[in-house]
């Protein structure tokens, strides 16, 4: 049975991260941590969800699963996953359906492995807190693959998932409500909420929510359309301005850490021509 909220301790050791929706491009990922040069001893990485489907490297979600500094959100794509594989056999209609949504990749991996990566996002919760050093609840960052209901505080909203409330969990994997509507209220009762699911050119604020899914995965599946997306990876305690105000400037991924007056950039590694 899924374990609906994962609360993790405050980091008084290193640092934590919060990276886009990857969609398969490990690779990627493994460059940006590379370029913050990520401590898997002390620093976590908490990504926002949709780990699968349109890249190339899908297969490789378990070996990430099984890191101990990584931690997921249960997107939309890990619950269409599970959809694809809820009697225990890969339910080809479904995949059929959705070979535009990248799931081309379940057809060549062995039953064994599906139902492996099936237990796994089982697994995976709809929500995450980070506790706050300071104790404070106020103080807590949150993390959720969707969205939060508009007027509902964070603790309200994390007992209705931990309730397993239907409209909550659809909110948490699903909705666009409030990136569609521009809304800035902000979820009350902590610091701050990093979002993926929706893909976006830059990194949006909208109060103390963070839209941080930047496409990554479409800059490289459609080369050589949408070369103006990139993956985000972002300390969670990265200025806002760093967070969300990037130069025009495409790049493969891009990165803002705590401390630095402006994100860093990154160039793309040069690609072999294509034959």
């Amino acid at each position: 049975m899924t374990k609906p909220v994962l609360r993790l301790p405050a980091n008084t050791q290193g640092r934590d991260f919060v990276v886009g929706d990857i969609h398969g491009i490990f690779d990627v990922l493994e460059a940006a941590l590379a370029s913050v040069a990520f401590n898997p001893a002390v620093d976590r990485l908490i990504c926002v969800g949709d780990l699968i489907d349109r890249g190339h490297q899908s297969d490789r979600v378990l070996d990430y699963l099984a890191k101990p500094w990584f931690f997921s959100l249960r997107g939309n794509h890990e619950q269409m996953f599970l959809y694809a594989m809820r009697d225990g056999t890969l339910d080809l209609d479904v995949v059929r359906r959705n070979l535009v949504n990248g799931f081309g990749w379940m057809l060549e991996q062995p039953h064994e492995k599906l139902l492996a990566i099936a237990y796994a996002f089982l697994q995976l919760p709809y929500a995450i807190e980070i506790e706050a050093a300071s104790g404070k609840p106020e103080d807590r960052i949150g993390f959720v693959h969707a969205d939060v209901p508009t007027g509902i505080d964070w603790d309200i909203f994390i007992t209705l998932l931990e309730q397993h409330n239907p409209t909550a969990v659809q909110y948490a994997q699903w909705s666009r409500r409030r990136i569609e509507n521009g809304d800035t209220s902000g979820v009350a009762g902590i610091a701050r909420v990093f979002l993926g699911h929706t893909p976006l050119a830059k990194a949006a604020q909208l109060g103390n929510c963070f839209f941080i899914d930047t496409g990554g995965v479409f800059r490289i599946v459609n080369a050589p359309k949408d070369q103006h997306l990139f993956l985000s990876l972002v300390e969670t305690t990265a200025a806002a301005d760093d967070i969300t105000q990037w130069p025009d400037i495409a790049t493969d991924f891009r990165v803002a850490t705590k401390g630095r007056s402006t994100p860093t950039l990154i160039p793309p590694k040069p690609k072999p021509p294509r034959p």
